[in-house]
């Protein structure tokens, strides 16, 4: 079984993030900032299904971090 403390963690961070881009939807912060490894279209959905959460939790930290500088 994974981690159950990730998901906490994760939401947590992705708020902030969230809150600092409010006139963004949930949709466009997650293509923006989190999953942008993938090609717009067809080919998001596939990189948002197989990225691993640690990955998902280094990217939130990465820009959470740039965005206080």
């Amino acid at each position: 079984m994974m981690e159950l403390a990730r998901i906490k963690r994760i939401i947590s961070k992705l708020q902030k993030l969230w809150e600092k881009t409010p006139d963004q939807r949930l949709g466009q912060v997650l293509e923006n900032y989190i999953f942008y490894k993938g090609s717009r279209g067809d080919n998001t959905s596939c990189v948002l299904f197989y990225q691993e959460d640690d990955d998902t939790e280094k990217i939130l930290d990465v820009r959470l971090k740039d965005e206080k500088r």
